[in-house]
């Protein structure tokens, strides 16, 4: 896991001094749909097994610089507004917003425990993925992979922006390119279909830009990168010998990566139990050493957990928002007001201190757009 480490900081960009920055760390989950497959089942009614294509799964919550004992129970409760009498253990998202995004913002129990954080100079953190991006994006680097285009792997605004235009494009008629994927035995593309694979590529450029789809400089790029493997008949190295219509098997290394990118900090998880086998059953090893910086505890003993709970939440529902042309974001940010406007301008906040804190802090396996608008959001609405 060392070189998961060293891998991370080249890419990030993140300093030797950031890694080894210590926190107190908490973590919560949301969308672990534990696999995500291309349905076989007929009686199916979608072709994914995850609801929607806006769905982030998000690993991330809260954290201190110092230790800090977690709130009694009875005193985060007196900070949402429950009752005394009320039944209610612990606080989970649900509890204090409803809806999308904007709805979400709504809550005045948000603010309450937005200007908590706030006033407490705690940090947020979080590991967002896109989980149909994470899917596709291999398609890409197989076309990179031993070609004359290789070097674009190290240029990361080109990188990530021919994967961002890949993405744009396969999602403009999502139901039918899934089908053609699926058809594929798609991640195990068999070697006799790669012509008929990158052919199937080709297309859904041509279909979306005969369509009224922009060219640009990064669908001239791939372009070039389809035709250069095509010409050379090279191997699609990732998406070849793999599991049949599995586009993500696991989460576990999702959770590994993190725990050895934040080897420094201590880390405070909440009880998920394939993790725990996993990690039970295949120790990290960082320099030699094995990790035991971590820890799982049940949520409703820890009320930093339970703040994680709603922050990932809030943060998927962020990043879903964000998913589309900026003109259509500022045009609805812009009419907010009182309580949600408010509540934007506090997360914003948060998000903008612990970024600059610390950019382990934030990492999004997102297409290049979404980051760039939701950043776009967090520096113009604080």
């Amino acid at each position: 896991m060392t070189f998961v480490k060293e891998l991370v900081q080249k890419l990030g960009g993140i300093s030797s001094s950031q890694l080894a920055m210590p926190y107190y760390m908490y973590f919560d989950e949301t969308n672990n749909v534990k696999r995500v497959t291309i349905n076989q089942n007929p009686d199916m009614q979608r072709t994914l097994n995850i609801d929607n294509i806006q769905e982030h799964f998000i690993l991330g919550g809260i954290a201190t610089k110092e230790f800090e004992e977690p709130l009694i129970w009875d005193d985060l409760k007196r900070i949402v507004g429950i009752s005394e009498k009320s039944p209610q253990q612990e606080i989970k998202s649900g509890s204090v917003y409803k809806g999308d995004f904007l709805h979400a913002l709504r809550s005045k129990k948000l603010t309450l425990i937005l200007d908590l954080i706030q006033n407490k100079h705690w940090y947020i953190h979080y590991e967002d993925v896109n989980l149909l991006y994470y899917s596709l994006v291999d398609i890409i680097d197989s076309l990179l992979y031993n070609s004359s285009y290789n070097k674009m792997f190290w240029n990361p605004g080109v990188f990530f922006g021919l994967k961002d235009e890949f993405y744009r494009i396969f999602v403009s008629d999502l139901e039918k390119n899934l089908e053609r994927l699926m058809q594929f035995d798609y991640p195990d593309v068999k070697k006799k279909d790669l012509h008929a694979f990158r052919e199937f590529i080709a297309e859904m450029i041509f279909k979306y830009y005969t369509k009224g789809g922009g060219f640009n400089q990064y669908t001239a790029l791939l372009v070039g990168v389809l035709k250069d493997s095509e010409e050379n008949q090279r191997d699609l190295v990732f998406v070849q010998d793999e599991q049949k219509g599995i586009l993500i098997n696991d989460f576990e290394h999702f959770y590994t990566t993190r725990l050895c990118v934040l080897a420094s900090s201590n880390l405070v998880l909440d009880n998920e139990g394939d993790i725990i086998t996993y990690l039970q059953s295949t120790p990290l090893f960082m320099d030699k050493k094995e990790l035991t910086n971590y820890q799982f505890v049940d949520s409703k003993s820890n009320t930093f957990i339970q703040i994680s709970d709603v922050v990932v939440s809030l943060l998927s529902k962020y990043f879903a928002f964000v998913d589309k042309a900026w003109e259509e974001i500022k045009a609805e940010l812009d009419q907010l007001t009182g309580t949600a406007l408010q509540n934007l301008h506090t997360l914003n906040k948060i998000l903008s201190y612990s970024e600059n804190e610390n950019k382990l802090f934030c990492n999004q396996v997102e297409r290049i757009g979404v980051i760039d608008n939701f950043w776009q959001v967090v520096r113009n609405y604080q």
